[in-house]
């Protein structure tokens, strides 16, 4: 598939039936990943910061924390590809007066050169078609000597969180093929010298990267079983299924996913790069 046609898959998707189902599944997603959230706040310069670029701000939780952390020192942009995510995070959190929110595909918007003392992103970074172009794009917006700190899923073997009950769908569902390594998709910048290599060609340096391994509450067992789902990997697969093969694959996930049910809700494992760089 050449890069025009991906890019415009991935706009349908972001602007259609994908982006109301994350719009959806906000509220219970955001809690999930709410440890992630908390090591890329406390990793930010905001000592050193008065205008940050938050790529796929998604519900604009992040930015919105940022916009009150720097108060009216500075200002944050939230940049997303989806029109109807962008409006949950404008009903959300529009009302700041230094936060702003803008529909564009950073990685081929034309940010102002040179604009932003850091450039964040949560899980934001790994749907672009070309990396290396969308980073050079990034590496151009940040002002010289800025920051860039982002958080990126670790391979899915390190995921079961994500993985589990798909895996046990894939006993009765057709599993659909494995993804090339850097096409786009939540394990695109799993692994670590891929995205130093991306990061070293865009021109970025000082590079880190920190392995962080957390347990995720996905919430009750249905609630849990609700998310995998609509946007789990088995999600396609199961909505294309006969009632069978559904029924089956349902009950094969509830029983994968309540190998991890806790008297707190169901908890597995999350690993993700915490990714550091200067421009």
């Amino acid at each position: 598939m050449d890069s025009t046609t991906q890019r415009t898959d991935m706009d349908v998707y972001w602007n259609g039936a994908g982006g109301e189902k994350w719009v959806n599944n906000l509220t219970h997603l955001e809690s999930v990943i709410a440890p992630v959230g908390k090591h890329l706040l406390s990793s930010l310069p905001l000592n050193k910061t008065t205008s940050v670029l938050d790529i796929g701000c998604g519900g604009g939780l992040v930015a919105s924390k940022v916009a009150e952390l720097i108060k009216d020192k500075g200002r944050v942009l939230g940049a997303d590809i989806s029109s109807a995510i962008l409006q949950e995070s404008t009903r959300l959190y529009g009302s700041m007066s230094n936060l702003e929110f803008q529909v564009c595909d950073a990685e081929t918007h034309a940010f102002e050169s040179s604009s932003y003392d850091l450039v964040i992103s949560r899980f934001g970074i790994m749907f672009f078609v070309d990396p290396y172009a969308a980073f050079r794009n990034i590496y151009s917006a940040i002002k010289p000597g800025g920051f860039l700190r982002m958080a990126c899923w670790q391979p899915a073997k390190e995921n079961p969180w994500m993985m589990k009950a798909s895996a046990a769908a894939f006993e009765v569902l057709e599993r659909p093929p494995a993804p090339q390594p850097g096409e786009p998709g939540p394990f695109s910048l799993g692994e670590e010298s891929l995205v130093i290599d991306i990061l070293k060609k865009s021109g970025f340096g000082n590079i880190t990267m920190q392995p962080i391994a957390e347990m995720l509450n996905m919430g009750s067992l249905d609630a849990a079983l609700s998310l995998m789902t609509q946007l789990g990997p088995a999600a396609k697969p199961l909505s294309e299924a006969s009632a069978t093969d559904k029924i089956e694959a349902l009950r094969l996930m509830k029983v994968a996913l309540s190998e991890g049910l806790t008297p707190q809700g169901v908890e597995l494992a999350g690993a993700f790069w915490l990714v550091g760089a200067e421009a």
